[in-house]
């Protein structure tokens, strides 16, 4: 059923091609849609923010531009970091008109896949954790990529 759902799906032309910047917390590969993307920091300076929410990590200052980091460890439940590092990268993303960093421990690939080929995440995530994925994909290097809702990442970032 699904192979002939696939290829119906084929035939009426559905989806195009995407492309995700990957970027890895711990062992578990995370994508954005690369057209969210607006630049990728490695060791970005990075200052703490007392009283903040526990996920945010803190501000930066990009040529003037004030930007909010998120610890996307602690926002999606991961363990903590045994790393000494602070930071070891940030992914700025536009997200409703503003600039918001994301925290990764280290760079991925740019990706591109058909839009066809990203399926549901699977039914046994459940809870928050579950409701932050658009879906997941097969890369050809048959590693899986956890692609990120990034509304729903952000979602009370409006509230913040």
């Amino acid at each position: 059923m699904r192979m002939e759902q696939t290829n119906r799906n084929k035939k009426e032309g559905a989806g195009g091609t995407k492309r995700f910047a990957t970027f890895f917390i711990d062992e578990t590969l995370l994508g954005v849609d690369i057209r969210m993307v607006r630049e990728i920091n490695e060791e970005p300076a990075v200052t703490r923010v007392p009283l903040a929410t526990k996920y945010v990590k803190g501000i930066m200052n990009l040529r003037g531009q004030i930007i909010t980091i998120i610890d996307l460890r602690r926002k999606m439940g991961f363990a903590s970091s045994p790393q000494t590092e602070p930071c070891n990268g940030v992914v700025i993303v536009n997200w409703h008109n503003e600039q918001i960093g994301l925290m990764f421990d280290r760079i991925g690939d740019v990706i591109e896949s058909p839009e066809i080929d990203i399926e549901r995440p699977p039914s046994n995530i459940s809870g928050v954790n579950g409701e932050l994925f658009q879906g997941v994909l097969r890369t050809d290097k048959n590693k899986i990529v956890a692609v990120l809702d990034i509304d729903s990442v952000l979602a009370d970032e409006t509230s913040s």
